[in-house]
């Protein structure tokens, strides 16, 4: 049973919004999106390069951007505390303004004392055991 409704649309209503004109991103090329834009000279943009132009006032850069890695910003830096050289985040203890890793700092601020020496950094002792 079709229901009357449906017949009185026009055709590109009925078919996904993606294939109506086999529209191509000008910007990253891609052909299926949930929704199309225009930039300002009128070329068709998928949503995220229309999103992004609108934001930024340029066009979406198509390489991914670099991760950032988990080694120590300044080399040569090691923990008071406990001596290892990477962390995410460098702290400075309160007391006497030694520089230590983010665990010790973390530890300390908690507990208000220093991190005993058997009770650190637990997890990479049983991480390098295992």
């Amino acid at each position: 049973m079709t229901s009357g409704f449906l017949l009185c649309l026009p055709s590109y209503l009925l078919s996904p919004l993606s294939t109506v004109e086999n529209r191509e991103c000008a910007n990253c090329h891609i052909s299926e999106t949930p929704l199309w834009r225009r930039d300002r000279d009128g070329s068709y943009l998928c949503n995220a390069c229309g999103l992004y132009t609108k934001m930024n006032g340029q066009q979406r850069p198509l390489q991914k951007t670099k991760k950032r890695s988990n080694t120590p910003k300044k080399t040569g830096q090691v923990c008071a505390n406990c001596k290892t050289t990477t962390t995410t985040l460098w702290r400075r203890n309160p007391t006497n303004s030694e520089t230590v890793c983010n665990a010790c700092g973390l530890y300390q601020k908690l507990h208000g004392v220093r991190e005993t020496t058997s009770r650190l950094h637990e997890h990479e002792r049983t991480a390098i055991t295992a």
